[in-house]
This record gives C-alpha cells, sequence and structure tokens, in this order.
C-alpha cells in the first residue's frame, strides 16, 4: 500500500505562506502542516486553517533564521551576540550547541504552540531539516521525552532530485546523516514515515518535478514536503492535473501524521 503524508512547512512565517497554505488545506492538497511558533504571522496564519480538523498540525521547530522566543541570555549557544539565531543551518553547524539550550528554546516553542492552539503538536520537525545535527536531534528528543510527543519528521530524501542549488549536492549526504537519526528515533520510540521526499526541490517545486516524486512513492509511508506560498510553484504543483491523476493511477493514498 502506497500511502503519503503531503507536510506544508513554515506556516507563520509570512503572509503569501500562511494563505497558500490555507487554500491547500482547504483543497485536500496537503494532509500536514508545520508552525513556525517563531513565525511573526502565525497566528493569523492558524487563524486561516479553522475549521480544518482532519489536518494534522505539527510543530516546526526553528533554531535557523528570526529570534528565539526564550531570552537570548538563556540560550547563548544558540544564538549571534544580537540575540537572533544564524542565518543558516550551515552557520549553525559551526557553534558548539548546548543540548540544553536547544532543550530550553524547544519548550519555549511547544509552549507557545500550545497557547495558540489549545493542544500538544501531534509530530515534531525542524526549519531548514536542523535536528540532522545531533545537539539539536538530542535537545528535540529530550523535549519529546519530556511532553510525550511520539512522532518526528526522517530527513532521509528517498531520491533527491539533482537542481542547480547548493543543497542539491549535500542531499545524498543528509540522507546518510538520517540514518543515525533514524537509530536514534528507534532508541527513543519514535514514529516516523519510512521516507521523505521533496528535500532538493523546496520551494522550487515544478509540476514535472513534482511528478516525478510521486512515480518514485513506494509501499509504506512516504512523507512530501512542500512550501505552498499563493501563486508558487509548489502551490501550482500540487494543484496540478497531472499530480492528481498520477496520485490516482499508482493508488496513492493522502494520509495524515495520525496513521503512525
Amino acid at each position: 500500500m502506497r500511502r503519503l503524508i503531503i507536510t506544508a512547512d513554515d506556516l507563520g512565517r509570512s503572509h503569501e505562506m500562511d494563505s497558500g497554505i490555507a487554500d491547500t488545506v482547504r483543497k485536500g492538497l496537503v494532509t500536514a502542516v508545520s508552525v513556525m511558533a517563531t513565525g511573526e504571522t502565525v497566528e493569523s496564519g492558524l487563524a486561516g486553517l479553522a475549521g480544518a480538523d482532519s489536518v494534522s498540525l505539527g510543530l516546526h521547530l526553528v533554531f535557523t533564521q528570526g529570534r528565539p522566543l526564550s531570552e537570548p541570555a538563556l540560550i547563548p549557544s544558540l544564538v549571534t551576540p544580537d540575540g537572533a539565531f544564524e542565518s543558516s543551518v550551515f552557520r549553525l553547524s559551526r557553534r558548539q550547541i548546548d543540548v540544553e539550550h536547544v532543550f530550553t528554546e524547544a519548550k519555549a516553542q511547544i509552549a507557545r504552540f500550545q497557547r495558540l492552539t489549545g493542544k500538544m503538536p501531534l509530530f515534531l520537525n525542524t526549519h531548514q531539516h536542523a535536528h540532522l545535527m545531533s545537539p539539536i536531534l538530542s535537545g528535540m528528543l529530550m523535549v519529546c521525552a519530556h511532553h510525550g510527543i511520539s512522532r518526528a519528521r526522517l530527513s532521509m530524501d528517498h531520491w533527491p532530485i539533482p537542481t542547480p542549488r547548493l543543497r542539491s549536492f549535500i542531499w545524498p549526504l543528509a540522507s546518510v546523516w538520517a540514518y543515525r537519526q533514524q537509530v536514534r528515533y528507534f532508541d527513543a520510540g519514535i514514529q516516523h514515515p519510512d521516507r521523505m521526499l521533496g528535500g532538493p526541490t523546496s520551494e522550487r517545486l515544478t509540476t514535472s518535478a513534482l511528478c516525478r516524486l510521486l512515480s518514485r512513492v513506494g509501499d509504506g509511508l512516504t512523507e512530501l514536503v512542500v512550501h505552498p506560498a499563493f501563486g508558487s510553484l509548489d502551490s501550482d504543483a500540487l494543484a496540478s492535473a497531472a499530480a492528481e491523476r498520477i496520485l490516482q493511477k499508482r493508488s496513492i493514498r493522502r494520509v495524515g501524521f495520525d496513521v503512525l
């Protein structure tokens, strides 16, 4: 059986992203949404999902880009001198990260998610797949144990489509790191999809690329990661007739994280 979670990341990042995600949710094109509790538009973004009870709502933990919810003095290994996060996961990887600082900030982000939604996130993942890094993963697993969260993203891209972008060349290596992620999940009792798709095509998902990805969905549970900002390539691809034909022809069933 081929089952596919289609997750829209970055709710709360911008009004364009939020409106695009809300549109794909209304049309039944995505089955899960990752919320940025640190995002400037997160409150209005969540309001746009009102009534969408069938979609899986998770937390997109942020440790790069923007500002933390914790006082910077409490998490110095995660922030720059001006109290902001590093601009990219590559810059973050050069820091000596304290796992307790990751735990502190993750708890703060979960607390805001709870205040805004009235419930715990069904699943966790991280912005820019930061939890491929060992200290970020350790802090994330600590917060999972603390709050009883048992589902997370496995950043193991099953078939990274080559693109001219730098991330295209990094993803094969990232998928190797994800084997360590998978072992840590097993030890911690964390459930996850069998594989992921869409890493290198993030925010550049054309219809032809989406069709190629859907043609690679195998048996088991796959997560497809998308960023369907309003009027973006991702949103157009998800709504395309070509993608729908492949889903139906290959009997790919859209599901949420609740199947785990």
